[in-house]
């Protein structure tokens, strides 16, 4: 999971000293267990009319579905069509439907990427194995006849791994390494979501197990002019891209060539022209040349990240930053919905049954705060109060088991 280092740290002086204090906050995004990838869909009519277009994937392996996967790019056919109003509702065997929306964009001229590139499903949740349907629609018709988009490629994809629900606007990366969140769980870690809105930036703490295959990109997975940065976990820069040298675009590309060791590192985001400074004011990278990845040039090149300045060009966006040769970090893992182990002190026992769900009934009854787990972000941070997002979110978390 992607934890928020703000609450897992304290800073103290010029260094920040770790505490590992609770392990809370996003999902890493897993590899996806089922894919459907299409070519040449057209988007048209209302939803469960005549005109939309339906296909079908069937899944035979065993594990509960949390959320679909969505990339592709959508192509307008009449000039009047928004990019928000194409939609997707997946049907899952059991017959529960989510409808997808894949961009907040309304009016666009030519092709847009997709900006949600994931959705949770909704509940209940249940296995994944059988037939998944996809219904291809409009929410508004602006073409009198035909399509008013095609998506000229799209891949719908079906994984088991929680997320937070309102992740893309609720649940934010900090900019500064003790405020970073972090990679946290076992195995490969193959890409990061989220938003940059305006001038800010995000920062993840990473493991980078394979500096030889490391590669960081959001080439085809974002909307708007990126910026790629690697720090050493206490700040010092290590890599910067701003325009891939392999694609040519305005979209980032960071290799594992000025890494010299496995281990963590900071990897951070921005929006064209927003830069990092050392506690001086000095800025660690020079802007240009732009098209080249590049060590640490800039008059603070010797110093540590503690500051992003300058305005972006634009209002950002969604992003996923693609990653190779990055795993994620082995840390504590915490079951949001293990409250108790029967006893009704609130002591955990590894397992999500019954006892957890009348603890948590009968605290909820009460106000006790420690069933305070969400502020209605999805994000699992307590607000001091107890109420219904706190419900929901334990919901949520009994009925996959954690």
């Amino acid at each position: 999971m992607l934890v928020p280092r703000s609450r897992r740290c304290e800073r103290h002086g010029a260094a920040a000293a770790c505490v590992l204090v609770c392990a809370c906050g996003l999902t890493a995004y897993a590899v996806p267990r089922d894919s459907l990838v299409l070519e040449a869909i057209e988007s048209q009519g209302l939803l469960n009319t005549a005109a939309n277009q339906l296909r079908t994937m069937d899944v035979v392996t065993a594990y509960i579905a949390t959320r679909v996967n969505v990339a592709g790019v959508l192509a307008e056919v009449s000039l009047e069509t928004w990019a928000s109003d194409a939609r997707i509702v997946a049907t899952s065997p059991l017959d529960v439907r989510t409808t997808i929306r894949p961009f907040e964009t309304q009016s666009f001229d030519g092709t847009i990427m997709v900006e949600k590139p994931f959705i949770d499903l909704a509940l209940p949740l249940g296995p994944a194995t059988g037939r998944w349907r996809f219904r291809f629609f409009e929410d508004f018709v602006d073409a009198s006849s035909g399509p008013d988009a095609i998506w000229t490629t799209v891949s719908l994809s079906i994984d088991d791994t929680s997320a937070a629900a309102g992740w893309f606007e609720s649940v934010d990366a900090g900019e500064l390494p003790w405020t970073s969140q972090q990679a946290e769980g076992t195995g490969e870690f193959v890409r990061i979501g989220g938003r940059i809105i305006g001038a800010e930036a995000d920062v993840y703490l990473i493991e980078i197990c394979d500096p030889a295959n490391f590669t960081a990109s959001t080439e085809g997975h974002a909307n708007w002019d990126t910026q790629l940065y690697l720090f050493r976990e206490d700040g010092a820069g290590v890599s910067f891209n701003d325009d891939s040298p392999v694609s040519g675009g305005v979209q980032s590309r960071l290799t594992g060539q000025f890494v010299t060791a496995p281990g963590r590192y900071l990897l951070g985001i921005s929006e064209f022209n927003r830069k990092p400074e050392t506690v001086s004011g000095l800025a660690l990278w020079q802007q240009n040349p732009s098209q080249v990845e590049r060590a640490p040039d800039g008059p603070g090149a010797g110093g540590t990240l503690a500051n992003w300045v300058a305005p972006s060009n634009g209002a950002g966006g969604f992003y996923e930053i693609r990653l190779s040769g990055a795993c994620l970090i082995p840390g504590e893992v915490v079951c949001r919905a293990d409250l108790d182990d029967g006893t009704g002190l609130g002591n955990q026992d590894g397992s999500v049954n019954i006892d957890d769900l009348l603890f948590f009934l009968g605290a909820f009854e009460t106000g006790d705060v420690r069933v305070d787990l969400d502020n209605g972000t999805g994000s699992g941070v307590g607000d001091g109060a107890v109420e219904i997002s706190d419900l929901l979110f334990f919901l949520v978390r009994f009925e996959i088991g954690c």
